[in-house]
Formats: structure tokens, sequence, C-alpha cells
């Protein structure tokens, strides 16, 4: 265990993840493409954050790198911050894609029997999803939902984005099963 424990919900985050589980559903232009692939996120205590003087956040900076299992082509690359508000029980979870995407995904975190769970959502139109001229005209991301399970040494997410992408409406899925394979 580390000794992070004023982040709260977060703390278990706090070191390197990996594993070679995840599935990908992910839209082609003549329909669906599935992959499978491995990751490994690295999660970095930043400290306090204050906002306007009202708000104070304690987080962490994460940095996840995936590729694709059949081939070992690297598909992914995002990194973000999640943070905490104690005072009002409220997760932040900031991301950059580089496709020229930022997502602010909001939520609250359970307390469950091992660990943790999280349930955040964004939508575009309560501005929660920042896209480039491009991607806003040629795969709007409309909504993304993520939730995430978390123990000392396992996580498992579930990332669901509505886009609107190849003249149709699409639900990009993604899961995941990650081990710890170091504290920080």
């Amino acid at each position: 265990m580390n000794n992070f424990e004023h982040l709260g919900p977060l703390t278990l985050l706090v070191g390197t993840w990996g594993g070679d589980k995840g599935s990908d559903t992910s839209p082609e232009p003549d329909g669906t493409e599935k992959n499978t692939y491995r990751e490994t996120v690295t999660y970095t205590p930043i400290g306090d954050v204050d906002n306007a003087e009202e708000q104070e956040l304690v987080g962490v900076y994460y940095h996840q790198i995936v590729h694709r299992i059949r081939d070992n082509k690297h598909l992914h690359d995002q990194c973000g911050y999640w943070m905490w508000d104690k005072v009002n029980d409220l997760v932040i979870h900031t991301l950059a894609i580089p496709r020229g995407v930022s997502v602010v995904l909001e939520g609250k975190a359970e307390k469950t029997e091992n660990g943790w769970a999280f349930k955040l959502r964004g939508r575009d139109r309560e501005g929660h999803i920042a896209q480039s001229v491009f991607m806003r005209e040629k795969a709007l991301t409309t909504t993304m939902s993520m939730s995430l399970e978390l123990e000392e040494n396992k996580l498992v997410y579930d990332l669901d984005m509505d886009l609107e992408i190849y003249g149709r409406s699409f639900d990009h899925l993604d899961h995941a099963e990650l081990t710890k394979q170091r504290d920080t």
C-alpha cells in the first residue's frame, strides 16, 4: 500500500498498471473493426490544486499507451488528470487524445468491498468535449462515459464514446483489465 491516502478514492491508482486483456470496437468506413490490445498506464500524484480560492482538489497525472496485439501497432496515446474534490464528493477526469480531442468527465466514486467504483460522463452539448474543426466535421464525439472498478492490484474499465462518423452514429467501446505492475 502506498502513502497517498490524502488522494481519497484516487489513492489506489498511484503506480504503473498493465495488461493485455483490452478489447476495442471502433468504426470503419464499411462497418466495424474489433481489436484486442495491451496497454500501460502510469499514475503519478501531483499534489493539491486550488481553483478560484473556492475549490480544493487533489489529483494524479496519467499517461496511457495502447498497442494492438495482432501487429503491435501503436493504437492510442492519451494523457490527463484524475482529480478529487472532497468537499463536493466529485471526481473529475480530464483527458487529451492526440487527434484533436480533449474531454472532461465528471461523476462520483463509490466505496466497494475491495476498493472503489467510478461512474463518469461528459457531453459535447454541455461543453465537456472540445474538438478540432476536423474532428467536429468528420468524427464528432457527442458523449463519453466511463466506468472503472479499482482494487489494490486490479483495475477494470469500460469506456463508451458516441460518435457521428462516416455518415452514421457509432458506439465506440473499449474494455480492459489491468493489474498493478509497481507502485510509484
